[in-house]
């Protein structure tokens, strides 16, 4: 079933932002944000069709099942928030304690939520019932690391968790350089494996593509490639290319989000401070290489915090700029086309489609 509405999450003024909460916005039959009466480009004010806002503080992350959403409020000790939808409309069932302090991702797995806690280090596991309520945080704290970049890497900090397999979860820990493994199951979670990075990667997003974990450096602007040792198990670092192209400009770079498109052909990294979306060529990954970056392209914005493919379009969060970037994509190449649209909305930090 085609997804008919964006819901997008934010940062509230309790992280210095200017949204209010959950913003539902209607789409039109061909896969743009309904914008009524004006195209969505240029700087005049555009009278948006907003479906619905759910007021909650700063939703920075969200995730969808069906007929049920959940949302991380992030900020302090966190909260993990689950409503029950039914078009645009949502309901809250409940909220609970996200298990440590800044929740900044959460993602259901097809049977329980899991959640990372940045300033906490902490990955945690919660049972979602029938009927979208929450259960207790079942929680694992990061054992100690740190990296060479003293201002960011001076202890733990999970940036996100991802299935690896029945029963098994992966998550980044920006501060360690590593991906931690564990084995979840009706206890806290058990740690199973620490997987090294190159020092000072700063390990943010994950994605599988041909087997491999394609895994983005928010503080190195790499795109790591890791694979499992058959005789081992653990998962090994194979190499690196740069999300940017290091010859044009000296602007910072801080990567935040990493996709990678259907059928595993191309993957997708934003670049804050760049301000741009670069786009990667997999086939070599699928023979054992690395990516292959093709593009480097302006996200049309400013600090664009998470993206999100959909219909054949890429929808870009610019947190900084305030706004949603809607670009045509092209099937063939991957490559990112026109900008079609740029719609105002506060402080976006994530997409997701319904």
């Amino acid at each position: 079933m085609t997804a008919q509405h964006l819901f997008v999450g934010c940062y509230t003024a309790s992280m210095g932002g200017d949204g209010d909460g959950i913003t539902v916005f209607p789409l039109t039959a061909d896969g743009l944000v309904d914008v009524a009466g004006h195209d969505g480009l240029g700087s005049g004010e555009a009278e948006l069709s907003v479906a619905a806002t759910v007021l909650l503080e700063s939703p920075s992350f969200l995730a969808v099942s069906e007929d049920r959403l959940f949302a991380v409020t992030e900020g302090g000790e966190g909260q993990v928030a689950s409503f029950t939808r039914s078009g645009t409309r949502l309901d809250p069932v409940s909220t609970v304690p996200s298990g440590g302090a800044d929740p900044c991702f959460v993602t259901f797995d097809g049977e329980r939520l899991l959640v990372a806690n940045y300033s906490s280090g902490s990955l945690a596991v919660l049972a979602v019932n029938p009927d979208a309520s929450l259960g207790e945080a079942r929680v694992a704290v990061a054992p100690a690391g740190s990296g060479p970049v003293t201002d960011r890497q001076e202890a733990p900090h999970v940036h996100q968790a991802i299935p690896s397999g029945p029963g098994r979860v992966i998550s980044s820990d920006l501060g360690g350089d590593r991906v931690l493994e564990y084995a979840i199951g009706d206890g806290a979670p058990e740690l199973v494996g620490a997987h090294p990075l190159p020092a000072g990667t700063g390990p943010r997003h994950m994605a599988w593509a041909h087997g491999a974990l394609l895994v983005v450096g928010e503080l190195d602007s790499r795109l790591h490639v890791l694979r499992k040792d058959l005789e081992h198990g653990a998962l090994v670092h194979h190499g690196s290319v740069s999300t940017i192209d290091t010859e044009v400009g000296d602007m910072i770079s801080q990567p935040s989000h990493l996709a990678v498109s259907p059928h595993e052909r191309f993957a997708y990294v934003a670049n804050r401070g760049r301000n741009t979306v670069s786009v990667f060529d997999l086939s070599r990954v699928a023979a054992g290489g690395l990516p292959e970056r093709v593009q480097e392209t302006l996200c049309g914005g400013d600090w664009p915090r998470h993206f999100a493919l959909h219909a054949g379009r890429l929808y870009v969060a610019n947190q900084g700029s305030g706004d949603i970037s809607v670009f045509d994509t092209d099937a063939a190449s991957g490559l990112i086309g026109d900008l079609l649209q740029s719609v105002p909305t506060g402080s976006p930090t994530c997409l997701v489609f319904v």
